[in-house]
């Protein structure tokens, strides 16, 4: 927490001292008269060699870190048979399981390393097929099947570097990881199972083919053990073979039922398949997808078609006889959980459209309508078109099957999107680190609380979400004060063009060495894309209307997309983040267009950190409080015009263990306000009209908080403002902090600490009773106070505008105090005599004068007219750096 206003001490800023530069002349004069600290906000930033250190720890893979190179590794561990041993990745348990003391209950009794010969790669011309042994690594090596047979086995030739060492045993592969193309050395040394003549692992069904084995193991190597590649997903694996951008499509959604009816997905398929992308298709056992399994449409019987009620039948039968949940064996032949790659999709007519489909597995091949040798083929609308699927049934590794039924038993469909050399990519590694890790735009929903939490979570459970904070309204959402100290990035094209944006975070199985599920991770990320005018230079500071091209809520997923169209007559600001403020940790920001792109990272913001706590009468409450002037009070100003988040922030609820449901008592407030123009300059208010109001958090649409208050706001420049924190509710006491973030610097000088009450009053045709010399004077409306020590006092009388012309004599304001005999403000005998000080009267609407009072004793204060007889409202404000005590003596 920072110092307290008006307390000596050094300020609040991250970096060093405050540095005092562009200050506008006003708040020096407020600086200097009132001997106060001026703040300067500065770069809350870590220095940058820090920065870019820590990034490059993060990403680092562990076993990767020695960065031997294949001659390196050849030349300094070769034994005597001249065959080198990788001393990264030990032939032995460590390589095996993620923690060696413990191996998991699937692991093989016995595993003994044996070194492997043979031939890399056969170029046989046909579709792989894997054999997986005893670890369930189903996604990797349905991952590396499909990239094997994508466009004749080039995107396999990319991965193998080098295997010139061959001879030594040593090979180097490659694999996109966090962003880059990071090359791996492994040995040939593999696990076996014990008293076998076979791998433990995956291995070609061509015999003495060694490139599944291997690349398994390089991948292994890259996340630590064989057993951290059980699990994962397909697309994630796709994108660690490819580089390409991975993203997953469900199809027993509505939206997926949806997109399946009405033909949308089928058109992606094309697209998809059109643009070389590799598609892994996976049939996910669950219940609800199983039951689901119908076929939706099938050709008639006029054709030779079987009934679909007979087809039903038999899938339903299928089902029925598929046995547990952890066996694999679907209906027709087809296997559940593992990955299958879609080669092709055509339409030969309105109603029947196939899906080519390769199953890198032993069994697992289609046997239904549409198999190979199946009657299907023998369909009259197939004729004069069968010679264009000949090629297709000579592979055993693949089969067909209508689309319908692809979708029907597919539920998971995994994508790995390619991208043609023309087009133009960029990588950014970058992190979120200290006061740049800001989170999301808008805060998550608070935490459960202990004991029910009242009415509002009461309301709150029965509508599914948050008790609604407005009248009849949705409920607001409460916006983040640090989203705006997210690193950003400005993005800019020469034409029009498509533009992919990726965010990814470390890959948590490199971290744990084992595949750590969604539902288990703990880091989530999102993403922004905001488009701004050209002209715009700066950060975004806010979320505006109109401005959001893609919004991705946080996900525990390791790279989320956004796909537009970019317009050179725009920019687009790139915001990511993390799925909580303060959560730390390295990204990489891919983006790849069309066209020509240009990407830079904007300059953090300045910020400024001051704290202080509402205690006595400095708790002064809300603008609708006679008290509010008490509230500690800020003079800010900034050299430039400038955009400001402002944030308050109440310290004891905000790191609370136990979160307690909202009292509106406690809500928090940040308004500016316009200074007091006084004769020494400007200075405190006592109260704050509407038109004095430059803006509040409480007037800007957001949910109402305990914890904190935001508010955004323009800073003309060179003028001088007035900061005030404040809580709903006087008298409450609690510490805060305020922070203070924009582009230019700031300038904030805590105004002395004084109690401010602010009263209403009338004179009516009873009351107004004139000045002293009138017969009807001491009717005049009195307010009794007293002071706990000897101090001096402001009190201003300040007459409401009215539409009745005022007389230049008889509408002059003035007051009068006099010494009163006790707490009821009695005045015995003659109240002339017990006048003790009075004011000038003007002809002003208000008028300000300072008295000195002794400390305990009883004073009123009598507000009048001139004249006897002129009514209306005013307001009485007094304020005194002395604790003291104020009220009406009016029925």
């Amino acid at each position: 927490m920072g110092d307290r206003p008006g307390s000596p001490g050094r300020p609040g800023t991250s970096q060093g001292g405050p540095r005092l530069r562009g200050r506008s002349d006003a708040l020096v004069t407020v600086a200097n008269r009132l001997r106060s600290p001026m703040y300067i906000s500065d770069r809350a930033l870590p220095p940058e060699d820090v920065t870019v250190n820590t990034i490059e720890s993060l990403l680092r893979i562990p076993n990767l870190a020695s960065g031997r190179t294949e001659e390196q590794l050849v030349a300094a561990f070769s034994g005597d048979d001249g065959l080198v041993t990788d001393p990264d990745f030990l032939p032995g348990v460590s390589s095996l399981y993620p923690d060696p003391n413990q191996p998991p209950a699937s692991a093989p009794p016995e595993v003994t390393w044996r070194r492997v010969s043979g031939t890399l790669y056969f170029p046989t011309g046909k579709t792989p097929r894997l054999l997986q042994g005893v670890l369930e690594s189903g996604p990797f090596l349905g991952a590396l099947a499909a990239v094997a047979a994508a466009r004749g086995g080039e995107l396999l030739l990319d991965l193998i570097v080098s295997d010139d060492s061959a001879g030594s045993g040593a090979y180097t592969f490659q694999f996109f990881k966090h962003g880059c193309w990071q090359a791996v050395v492994v040995d040939n040394y593999l696990p076996c199972l014990a008293d076998e003549e076979r791998l433990a692992f995956a291995c070609s069904a061509v015999v003495g083919e060694l490139w599944p084995s291997l690349l398994e193991k390089a991948y292994a190597k890259v996340h630590g053990s064989y057993y951290a590649l059980a699990g994962g997903s397909v697309h994630e694996a796709l994108v660690d073979l490819t580089g390409g951008v991975g993203f997953k499509v469900k199809t027993d959604t509505p939206e997926g039922q949806a997109a399946a009816a009405d033909g949308g997905l089928w058109t992606d398929l094309l697209a998809w398949l059109g643009s070389k992308s590799i598609i892994g298709a996976v049939a996910k056992r669950a219940a609800p997808a199983r039951q689901r399994f119908r076929p939706d449409v099938i050709p008639e019987s006029e054709e030779g078609a079987t009934t679909s009620e007979a087809l039903a039948q038999e899938f339903a039968e299928g089902f029925e006889g598929s046995g547990e949940e952890g066996e694999q064996q679907g209906p027709y032949g087809l296997m559940y959980g593992q990955p299958y790659n879609v080669l092709e999709a055509r339409a030969v007519n309105d109603n029947i459209r196939l899906v080519r489909l390769h199953c890198p597995w032993p069994s697992g091949i289609w046997t239904g309508p549409w198999a190979t040798g199946s009657g299907e083929w023998d369909y009259p609308a197939m004729a004069g078109k069968l010679d264009s699927f000949a090629d297709s049934w000579e592979d055993e590794a693949t089969f067909w099957m209508s689309f319908d039924d692809f979708v029907a038993f597919f539920n998971r469909l995994h994508v790995c999107r390619m991208f043609p050399p023309t087009w133009h990519q960029l990588t950014l590694h970058c992190g979120w680190q200290g006061p740049s890790a800001g989170g999301p735009y808008h805060l998550p929903p608070p935490e459960p609380t202990f004991g029910g939490g009242g009415a509002a979570s009461s309301a709150a459970e029965r509508s599914g979400g948050e008790a609604s904070s407005t009248n009849g309204g949705a409920a607001a959402q409460l916006v983040s004060s640090t989203w705006c100290c997210n690193p950003q990035f400005r993005m800019t094209v020469k034409k029009a063009a498509e533009v992919v944006v990726c965010l990814g975070q470390q890959d948590p199985t490199v971290a744990h060495r084992c595949h750590v599920p969604k539902r288990h991770r703990k880091r989530a990320i999102g993403l922004q894309i905001l488009k701004v005018p050209l002209d715009s230079l700066g950060r975004r500071w806010e979320v505006r209307a109109g401005e959001v091209v893609a919004s991705l809520s946080p996900c525990t997923s390791r790279e989320l997309c956004a796909t537009f169209r970019a317009s050179p007559d725009f920019a687009y600001v790139v915001v990511p983040h993390a799925g909580r403020a303060g959560e730390e940790g390295a990204f990489v920001l891919r983006t790849l267009s069309s066209s020509p792109l240009e990407v830079e990272q904007l300059p953090a913001p300045l910020c400024l950190v001051v704290g202080g706590h509402w205690s006595g009468f400095l708790a002064g409450g809300g603008r609708g409080s006679a008290a509010w002037g008490s509230n500690p009070q800020y003079m800010i100003s900034a050299s430039h015009k400038a955009q400001v988040v402002a944030s308050l922030t109440r310290l004891d609820l905000k790191y609370a263990i136990i979160k307690a449901s909202r009292d509106p008592a406690l809500d928090l407030d940040l308004a500016l306000v316009t200074p007091e123009k006084g004769p020494e300059g400007p200075g405190r208010r006592a109260s704050a009209r509407d038109s004095e109001v430059v803006a509040a958090a409480s007037l800007q649409g957001g949910a109402p908080s305990n914890e904190e208050a935001v508010l955004a706001v323009t800073l003309e420049p060179e003028t001088p403002y007035l900061l005030v924190p404040s809580l709903a509710a006087p008298g409450v006491e609690a510490p805060y902090e305020l922070r203070l973030m924009s582009a230019v610097p700031l300038e904030l000088v805590p105004l002395p600490e004084m109690q401010t009450v602010q009263l209403a009053g009338e004179w009516t045709t009873e009351t107004a009773g004139g000045c002293n010399v009138n017969p009807l004077w001491r009717r005049n409306p009195k307010f009794h106070i007293v002071l706990s020590n000897f101090g001096r006092v402001c009190i201003t009388l300040a007459r409401a505008p009215g539409k009745r012309a005022r007389h230049p004599v008889d509408d002059m304001l003035g007051l009068y105090i006099l010494r009163a005999a006790g707490q009821d403000g009695e005045i015995k005998g003659d109240p002339r005599r017990a006048v003790v000080a009075e004011s000038t009267f003007v002809p002003q609407p208000d008028t300000t004068a300072e008295y000195e009072l002794n400390g305990g004793c009883h004073y009123v204060i009598m507000p009048c007219t001139y004249g006897p007889g002129r009514t209306g409202r005013f307001s009485l404000a007094v304020s005194s750096g002395t604790g003291f005590q104020l009220r009406s003596l009016q029925n």
